[in-house]
């Protein structure tokens, strides 16, 4: 998992064949005036921007994926996202067509914020959509790209 400061972003292009192409993506576009939904990107990579309101823990659910990695930041709001190693967890079946896991296990609370970017790869659970102080509407962008 990499947590850091959007402006650190090409820092890490290096790290993944596709993370140069959201990089270039990142500046060439606004994010607050992308309409909600999926959109394509090159090389089997997609975005997809939501808005939704925060839950409470109890609500969540911890997730991971194996064929994609998602790169999640936030155009609007804040919202807590829990964290733990996949080694650490239970897990349910694997839906391969959704390319989702569910786990079960301990997680430590992150804050995402705009400007701000989680990188999550198979290795890393998460427990995004969580309150960070009070419920409140966000505007969420997660990257989804090709492990």
């Amino acid at each position: 998992m990499i947590f850091d400061h959007l402006s650190n972003f090409k820092q890490y292009a290096g790290a993944h064949r596709l993370f140069g192409v959201v990089a270039e993506y990142l500046e060439q576009h606004d994010l607050d005036q992308l309409p909600l939904g999926a959109h394509s990107m090159p090389d089997g990579a997609y975005l997809i921007v939501s808005e939704y309101e925060t839950k409470a823990p109890a609500d969540g659910f911890i997730e991971c994926h194996r064929k994609y990695i998602d790169i999640q930041l936030l155009a609007a709001g804040r919202e807590q996202i829990g964290v733990v190693p996949l080694d650490v967890c239970t897990a349910d079946d694997y839906d391969e067509a959704k390319d989702f896991q569910q786990l079960h296990g301990p997680v430590e609370p992150l804050t995402l914020q705009p400007g701000y970017f989680m990188i999550f790869f198979p290795q890393d659970g998460h427990m995004p959509s969580l309150i960070a102080g009070e419920q409140q509407t966000v505007r969420k962008i997660v990257f989804k790209v090709p492990v």
